[in-house]
């Protein structure tokens, strides 16, 4: 295990934080890998792997186990000078995707939050630091460090800051719910997704669907759970056989973003 990799995931598995679980995925080409709850001691079994998909132009990302409660939230596209600002000031992790673009923040918090309370978290503290609102999700995978980041040429992903000032400690105002669940509310793409369609309406059911989930997908989210979603919401609204409706909908979703990704 190298530098950066010792570091990030020592950053997660501190007594203070406590993570002992964690998801690998490797994205490209249309598709992504995922192995899920993998524990921290077996992480080493899996970097020949992660180094091999990377090698043939996968990007390599990690999270802490998505249905366990984490004492950190994850904040994306960071400008370095911020990023590096708060780390003085909060225990967090900071990773450097590459030289022009922004950094990673993975941000402790003062009590573990589940999935909903990681997403309410990250919206209160998105317009404060002006960080990516598309990876407002409680469950967004991060890069990992010492692996290359092929949307930038292939540089390589490195950890800059690792501090130990103190957690971040949630407003409680920040864990109001006031949202409906995601089965109930439109699907919608993110700030910044053009959806193109005729509808003077606003588009189809399916138009909704799918400029919903080109944005999630460019913005790292799982295709096999946006799937599961995605069946969900299809079988919510009466669609007629929803489970391949979705499988084929997140299959074209993949093969336009990967498209996209390469203009």
């Amino acid at each position: 295990m190298n530098r950066n990799i010792k570091q990030q995931i020592g950053f997660f598995i501190q007594p203070e934080i406590g993570i002992t679980s964690f998801d690998l995925a490797a994205r490209g080409a249309g598709k992504m890998i995922l192995r899920e709850d993998v524990q921290a001691g077996d992480i080493d079994r899996y970097l020949k792997w992660l180094g091999a998909e990377n090698a043939k132009g996968s990007e390599i990302q990690v999270r802490p186990h998505r249905h366990d409660s984490n004492a950190v939230i994850f904040l994306d596209d960071v400008e370095r000078g911020q990023a590096l600002a708060i780390s003085r000031k909060y225990s967090a992790c900071v990773i450097e995707t590459s030289k022009e673009g922004g950094c990673h923040i993975w941000l402790q918090t003062d009590r573990p939050l589940n999935e909903r309370e990681r997403y309410l978290a990250q919206r209160h503290i998105q317009p404060l630091i002006n960080s990516d609102r598309g990876s407002i999700s409680g469950e967004h995978f991060g890069r990992l460090a010492g692996f290359k980041n092929h949307k930038r040429a292939g540089q390589w992903v490195n950890v800059i800051s690792v501090s130990s000032a103190g957690a971040w400690t949630v407003p409680r105002e920040a864990l109001i719910d006031c949202e409906p669940s995601v089965s109930n509310q439109p699907f919608s793409p993110p700030s910044g997704v053009c959806v193109v369609n005729n509808s003077s309406t606003g588009g189809s059911e399916s138009e909704n669907e799918w400029g919903y989930v080109c944005g999630r997908l460019e913005h790292g989210a799982d295709p096999i759970l946006l799937e599961r979603e995605l069946v969900e919401r299809a079988t919510g609204r009466g669609k007629r056989n929803a489970v391949s409706y979705a499988h084929r909908t997140i299959k074209r979703a993949l093969s336009h973003v990967t498209r996209h990704d390469q203009i």
